[in-house]
């Protein structure tokens, strides 16, 4: 896999990722937003994810506008198959996010049951 190659996946990713956990946020917001009970903090946090993602977005479209277009290898299969290929650095990189999103979804999770 080529240095650009790498970069695109492991930007690609990071948008999914991005994405999934601000997802999250917009589920536990609705749900308590039937309470009346959604601090606005968790309001303010979602704009900051979803502009984030955007900024990934962004970048990906502008830096790689022949991948983004063809759609490269944004099927969760395709990914996956091509995370072998990336060097030891960048997959350790990508664990380490996936560390945090699955963080981010046992917070989440903690915050619906209370």
């Amino acid at each position: 896999m080529t240095d650009q190659e790498e970069a695109y996946l492991s930007l690609l990713c990071l948008r999914n990722s991005t994405f999934r956990i601000a997802q999250l946020y917009w589920t536990y917001i609705k749900l308590r937003s039937l309470t009346g009970q959604a601090p606005p903090i968790l309001i303010i946090m979602l704009s900051v994810l979803w502009e984030k993602q955007q900024g990934l977005h962004d970048r990906l479209v502008a830096a790689y506008p022949d991948d983004m277009a063809a759609e490269k290898w944004h099927g969760q299969d395709e990914m996956s198959d091509r995370l072998g290929d990336m060097s030891r650095e960048t997959q350790e990189d990508l664990q380490r996010i996936c560390q945090t999103e699955m963080q981010m979804l046992q917070l989440v999770g903690m915050m619906m049951k209370q």
